[in-house]
C-alpha cells in the first residue's frame, strides 16, 4: 500500500501541486499580516495559519470561514 501511495504522489506530482496551492493561498493571506490584531501568517502547502491576538476575533473569523466552506482549526490558550 505504501508503494502504491508513493507512486500516486509521483504520478500526479502532488508535491508540485502543494506548492501551487500554497502560493495561491499565501498571496491571498499575506496582505492580512499588516492588519491590527494579526500576529503572523504562516504555513506550508494547503495548511496555512493566521495567528490572531484576540480569542473573540479568532472565534468570529473561524465561524465566518466555516460558513464559506473553509475548514478551520483554532488552538491556543484556554
Amino acid at each position: 500500500a505504501a508503494v502504491a501511495a508513493i507512486e500516486e504522489m509521483e504520478t500526479h506530482d502532488l508535491p508540485g501541486r502543494a506548492k501551487e496551492i500554497e502560493q495561491i493561498i499565501r498571496e491571498s493571506l499575506e496582505p492580512l499580516a499588516g492588519l491590527p490584531g494579526v500576529v503572523e501568517v504562516r504555513g506550508r502547502g494547503a495548511m496555512m495559519a493566521i495567528e490572531l491576538q484576540d480569542a473573540t476575533a479568532t472565534s468570529a473569523v473561524s465561524k465566518a470561514c466555516q460558513e464559506q466552506g473553509v475548514l478551520t482549526l483554532t488552538c491556543g490558550v484556554d
